[in-house]
């Protein structure tokens, strides 16, 4: 999926989006592109047989989610999809914290998958039975299809921001979504500023940010400073039954779908971050650094 710019009337500019800079044919591709790039995108993580099952689990959540309301979501009916709103996913599409949700077939099938557990036991170098994985949430993105009034469409807000505390600097985590439908451009997506992870020591020393926190928000200068380093704004194209992977110490956003898609389509992942249990080694990590 070759690079490709469009122009969004929301963020008053481009938004430029790129796959075949990140690909990675094999898991064990995975890690050395993590350390380079920040970010890395498997093909092929799931089959086509596994993609179907996890649309069909996607619009079955969905629908079980609406089925109380007056007019509940139905899969073939566009004109139900604003249903959605009442259940105030994050950001238009970001679902977490309902009872129930993370246990869904259709995503612990993507949790169980031997393809996604061996990339991670591939970046740990553990045996896949030695890794402990999150219970996380899912993307369901309907509400931008929705007839006559769609929502959830880019509106210019950036939340570009690091996932490990500006006082850490040592790589500690790898996040991942898996993606049922093409990725193309004008979905939503992954933003990142592509090898920023490795400028993390320098950002907290140039801005004197020692924060403890997990999850730091960048303002406009300290975006601004990240691409004065080279780290270019890209927004993640990816197909069907792929991996995203990146390191948390990237610079990194969910990034809405634009009004200017030209293949609008639902927005379906599912959220995995995987690491080894206590005890065991992984990517030059100890115990004491992994509890710290």
């Amino acid at each position: 999926m070759s690079r490709q710019t469009i122009q969004c009337a929301a963020t008053k500019g481009p938004g430029i989006y790129e796959g075949d800079r990140f690909k990675c044919d094999i898991p064990q591709e995975v890690k050395a592109m993590l350390e380079k790039e920040g970010v890395a995108v498997l093909h092929n993580a799931l089959n086509a047989q596994e993609i179907q099952a996890m649309r069909n689990g996607m619009w079955d959540t969905l629908e079980w989610l609406t089925s109380s309301q007056s007019t509940p979501l139905a899969r073939e009916k566009p004109e139900t999809y604003s249903a959605v709103k009442a259940l105030m996913p994050n950001h238009g599409s970001l679902f977490q914290g309902w009872v129930g949700l993370a246990h869904r077939q259709h995503i612990w099938d993507v949790r169980q998958n031997p393809r996604v557990v061996g990339t991670f036991a591939q970046i740990w170098d553990c045996a896949p039975t030695d890794l402990l994985t999150s219970m996380d949430g899912t993307s369901m993105g309907v509400a931008h299809l929705a007839i006559p009034k769609a929502t959830g469409l880019e509106r210019g807000n950036v939340w570009l921001h690091i996932d490990q505390a500006p006082l850490r600097h040592g790589f500690e985590c790898v996040q991942a979504w898996v993606t049922a439908e093409d990725v193309e451009a004008g979905d939503a997506t992954l933003r990142v500023l592509a090898g920023s992870h490795n400028l993390k020591q320098q950002f907290s020393e140039h801005f004197d940010k020692h924060g403890k926190d997990d999850w730091y928000k960048l303002n406009q200068t300290e975006r601004a400073w990240y691409v004065d380093q080279g780290c270019e704004d890209l927004r993640i194209l990816i197909p069907a039954g792929g991996m995203v992977l990146w390191d948390s110490r990237l610079v990194h956003s969910g990034a809405s779908p634009l009004r200017e898609a030209p293949t609008p389509k639902p927005r379906n992942i599912v959220y995995v971050c995987m690491q080894p249990r206590m005890g065991t080694p992984g990517m030059g990590l100890t115990t004491k650094q992994r509890i710290n």
